[in-house]
């Protein structure tokens, strides 16, 4: 869509530096509605990729290999109580951040041997 806007946009400036060699006036409207599709459409195909607008996004699932068992989890440093909310994948490993002194640790599965 980006390409036949800036096509849009160099014909209808070629039409707006024609119509100042003539004097058209059909010459001078088809560049400028040329140029105003051109920039719309410009305008338009940035905000559809733009953050936050619904479009695609990447979406992480969590996996684990066998069953889990939900226990409750304290701050190693301020011994506050960490909940599933506090839950976040970075870089494909699985990070929990305390809520109240901002420690991060990253979950490890245990092996099962």
């Amino acid at each position: 869509m980006r390409i036949l806007a800036v096509i849009l946009l160099l014909l209808g400036l070629v039409f707006l530096s024609a119509a100042s060699e003539g004097s058209t006036i059909t010459r001078m409207i088809t560049g400028a509605v040329s140029c105003g599709v051109g920039i719309f459409l410009l305008i338009h195909s940035g905000r559809k990729n733009a953050p936050g607008s619904g479009g695609d996004g990447v979406v992480q699932h969590i996996d684990f290999s066998g069953d889990v068992n939900l226990q409750e989890i304290d701050c190693k440093k301020c011994g506050g109580s960490l909940s599933s909310k506090d839950v976040a994948v970075k870089a494909g490993a699985v990070f929990i951040t305390c809520p109240y002194c901002h420690s991060e640790y990253q979950i490890e599965e245990a092996p099962k041997w």
